[in-house]
């Protein structure tokens, strides 16, 4: 995918690589150390202004994509861009400096909130680290932070506890905590699958208000499609660590190309009328992480594989200007497109 002017973030064949812990003994033996392949060359950009949807099943790596590219965890290897500065060169001090301008809001606003600070210490905290403004600057930007996420008046909310909010109201919290440097690029993980059904809608529509208003760029990590759905302009599909399919959202959605796509969609609860349900059922588990299969890493669970998906790891091939499907599927047959219920001759 060519970067254009407008991209603010760009991401070229990104790996990270966990090491397995094994005996010292074993690893002699084997002549190699195992490892997870959490993100195994990803390659996407979000442009200005935009909302990239990342989704998939737990574990295909959704989650590290975006907290590597923030550097909270250091690829194994591969290029992060941030209008066009390569982030993978800067050191950390250098590294820092980005921190006002790329945040994160996290899924589990009760972990990510230390219990024994107040509100205004959490919100202020990012303030005080960089060194932002005088201390009665620093009260008037907390109490705008939190008018922002809707938790007014801010007096209420400066000397509490997180214990003593809602789960909703400690998503707020994290929210203004992440917007109150002023970032252009959030990633945000998951960040309402921890809240109650009747007040997600609340919190995704005060994001999408704080996306026009403060011209906020998001990288939105999610396993619901009806989510993803609702917030995202185009979206990537993970599988096991790979991109298995990329494009907008409305056209990914009512035209998948990828057989794991189509099974998301398959798998989409019916009384979801939002999402137009395939009708491919997925089958069997996900392999391991650590010893995946040989060719497509979607092989055991595909009703369409055949032979040569067995031996090849099929490529991002572009169905048509941005839409991309890692399916030989995809190359072969009907034009680039795979007809669902059709198998391979």
């Amino acid at each position: 995918m060519a970067m254009s002017e407008k991209d603010l973030i760009k991401v070229v064949d990104l790996y990270k690589y966990f090491p397995i812990r094994t005996g010292v003994l074993t690893g002699i033996r084997s002549g190699n150390i195992p490892t997870v392949k959490a993100v195994d060359g990803v390659s996407f950009s979000i442009r200005e202004g935009e909302i990239h949807g990342l989704v998939g099943e737990s574990g295909c790596g959704k989650t590290t994509t975006g907290r590597t590219i923030l550097r909270l965890i250091e690829p194994t290897k591969g290029q992060i861009f941030y209008n066009d500065i390569n982030l993978t060169r800067l050191s950390k001090d250098e590294m820092k400096k980005f921190r006002r301008q790329m945040q994160i809001i996290y899924q589990d606003p009760f972990d990510s909130l230390n219990p024994k600070m107040t509100i205004r210490d959490i919100v202020g905290e990012p303030l005080e680290i960089h060194g932002i403004g005088s201390d009665s600057e620093r009260r008037t930007m907390i109490s705008d932070a939190l008018q922002e996420v809707q938790l007014t008046p801010p007096e209420d909310f400066l000397f509490r506890h997180p214990h003593e909010l809602s789960g909703g109201q400690r998503q707020r919290v994290a929210i203004a905590r992440a917007l109150i440097l002023r970032p252009k690029f959030i990633v945000a993980d998951e960040p309402v699958s921890m809240l109650d059904v009747s007040i997600r809608t609340e919190v995704l529509n005060l994001m999408l208000d704080l996306k026009t208003k403060l011209n906020l760029t998001y990288l939105f990590i999610t396993h619901d499609l009806a989510i993803a759905k609702y917030m995202s302009d185009d979206i990537g599909v993970m599988y096991l660590g790979k991109l298995v399919e990329y494009g907008d959202t409305k056209d990914l959605l009512d035209d998948p190309d990828h057989p794991y796509t189509q099974a998301l969609i398959a798998a989409v609860p019916v009384a979801d009328i939002s999402i137009k349900r395939g009708d491919i059922p997925i089958k069997g588990e996900t392999p391991q992480p650590i010893d995946l299969p040989k060719g497509c890493r979607f092989n055991p669970r595909c009703p369409y594989a055949f032979e040569r998906c067995f031996k090849e790891e099929p490529p991002l091939f572009q169905i048509e200007p941005g839409h991309g499907s890692a399916c030989f599927l995809a190359e072969d047959f009907h034009g680039g497109k795979v007809q669902r219920g059709k198998m391979p001759s």
